[in-house]
């Protein structure tokens, strides 16, 4: 259990140092502050979903909770991850989408004026 704590530590110091990420090519130091909470959204999601186990495995053999609540337990938690993924993904398609609807105005623009 302390080594999870350990990772949370050091996840949430990763963070506050805005040192480079192991997810992306791109620093955090320079980054706006949306893409700073975006790439702690991807940090946290990831976080949870490598060390979720653990937790609940953990507050099992702590507080000796029963099996079927448990896995209630554990649904509530973890059904923030699936509305973190599906923004995620809304979030991407929009970006890609809009970029491209942006770029073919543009040429567009540019073959109506020439």
């Amino acid at each position: 259990m302390f080594q999870i704590f350990e990772a949370f530590s050091s996840w949430l110091h990763f963070v506050d140092k805005k040192h480079w990420t192991h997810l992306e090519t791109m620093p955090f130091r320079g980054a706006s502050n949306i893409k700073i909470i975006i790439f702690s959204i991807i940090l946290l999601n990831r976080f949870l979903h490598q060390y979720s186990n653990d937790i609940f495995q953990f507050a099992v053999d702590a507080f000796e909770i029963r099996h079927h609540i448990f896995i209630f337990a554990k649904s509530l938690v973890l059904l923030p991850r699936v509305f973190i993924n599906i923004g995620i993904n809304v979030f991407v398609c929009i970006r890609v989408l809009g970029i491209r609807y942006s770029s073919t105005k543009t040429i567009f623009i540019h073959t109506i004026s020439s």
